[in-house]
């Protein structure tokens, strides 16, 4: 049993590595295809009525609060498979997020709303949201499964 845990434990650390590395190629991606993109994105800031700036100033607010989200689900899962830790709000906004990345995959496909990418970009869009996804739900099984195990291994020693 302590074996299992063990595992779990491990797996569960390097999974919150991925997930914050995940997390910050996210933001990344983002900030390159505004700066390639710039001159297409200025034309869509112009057709609007409001302020360009207050755009600019939600969209990078999105952005440090999509790298928070993934950084804190990520370091979490680290310190429970590190530390032992008894976070569980993470595991939580692990699915939430993977329900996000799911959502978000139909929307890659259609490419006329997104200037300068091609079908190739938007395919390798959906497989990294995916893949995201799979690691984010992977995050939150092994911290259920985790927490178990551990619950069981106390009763065990209580009897």
């Amino acid at each position: 049993m302590k074996q299992k845990i063990r595992k779990n434990c491990d797996t569960l650390a390097s999974l919150g590595i991925g997930v914050c590395l995940l997390g910050i190629w996210s933001v990344a991606k983002s900030t390159m295809y505004y700066i390639l993109n710039f001159s297409e994105f200025n034309k869509f800031l112009i057709s609007q009525d409001d302020s360009p700036i207050l755009y600019y100033i939600i969209a990078v607010m999105t952005m440090i609060a999509f790298l928070a989200v993934h950084l804190y689900i990520g370091l979490a899962a680290r310190a429970v498979g590190t530390r032992g830790k008894n976070h569980i709000v993470y595991a939580f906004l692990s699915i939430l997020l993977a329900v996000i990345y799911i959502i978000s995959i139909p929307e890659e496909l259609d490419i006329s709303e997104q200037p300068g990418q091609t079908i190739a970009d938007a395919v390798a869009s959906m497989i990294t949201d995916a893949t995201t996804a799979i690691i984010l739900l992977h995050t939150a099984y092994t911290s259920f499964k985790l927490r178990l195990l551990k619950k069981q291994t106390k009763k065990q020693e209580a009897a």
